[in-house]
């Protein structure tokens, strides 16, 4: 089933719900949790245990110097957006339980503490010291916050206001390309695997991308133009762009 099929019932902005809050606090914990897993050498313990199982010694090293205070605030980046992005995704559209709490310890366990505190100490670990590619993380996933949650921020904007009903949302980041906002979602995947040089997050990345570009672009494509027709149409020809604006 799509994601436009589970979501049918919905008619419009629900924002503060018990489901959407509990979401946002889950995640308000993931920089709090991440600077405690780092500062305990949480992945190096891990790395040395299942070594000592497997009779095996790996290649680790603790994450240190000026990476502790750089993955928090990269933490931090990630769990403001997200809080954010609890009440305005779907439009601001209702969550259910098993939904915002999936999303909420994915985002935490999965999407957080594993690259930051696991993959990071790999391969023999990283220099204590930020170098380029670290500050172009931090840029693209500062860029990646704007157009994935600005972007459906300014759409819920629009659909609150009554006068707007029926209508598709054809202003703000939206006008550059249709789905900008996907756009965002993978430039923070990208992001995570430029801070933690993770060989598995550059695999992630091809992986996730194809899931946003071809499955997800497609389906809410289809949506929008079974729901809005003529309006949609004209949108289309209004923003032509996907992805990138000017280019795809």
């Amino acid at each position: 089933m799509s994601t436009w099929e589970r979501q049918k019932t919905h008619t419009g902005p629900v924002l503060f719900t018990a489901p959407k809050i509990t979401g946002a606090l889950i995640h308000l914990s993931i920089p709090f949790a991440v600077n405690y897993l780092l500062k305990i050498d949480a992945g190096c313990r891990f790395a040395h245990a299942v070594g000592d199982m497997l009779g095996q010694e790996f290649n680790v090293k603790p994450v240190g110097g000026d990476r502790i205070p750089f993955y928090t605030l990269l933490s931090a980046i990630y769990a403001g957006r997200w809080m954010l992005g609890m009440f305005t995704a779907n439009g601001g559209g209702p969550m259910p339980w098993a939904g915002t709490m999936a999303a909420a310890i994915l985002h935490l366990i999965v999407l957080q503490v594993v690259p930051f505190v696991f993959l990071s100490v790999t391969r023999g670990g990283l220099p204590d010291e930020l170098n380029q590619w670290d500050y172009v993380a931090a840029t693209l996933s500062v860029l990646a916050g704007i157009l994935q949650h600005g972007s459906e921020l300014q759409r819920l904007l629009f659909k609150l206001d009554p006068s707007n009903k029926g209508q598709v949302h054809m202003s703000g980041l939206f006008y550059y390309a249709r789905f900008i906002n996907i756009t965002g979602h993978f430039l923070q995947e990208v992001s995570m695997a430029l801070a933690t040089r993770s060989v598995v997050l550059a695999l992630f990345c091809g992986m996730i991308a194809n899931y946003l570009f071809f499955q997800l672009a497609v389906e809410t494509d289809q949506h929008m133009r079974e729901k809005y027709r003529e309006k949609y149409e004209r949108y289309c020809q209004q923003t032509p762009y996907k992805f990138i604006p000017f280019v795809w």
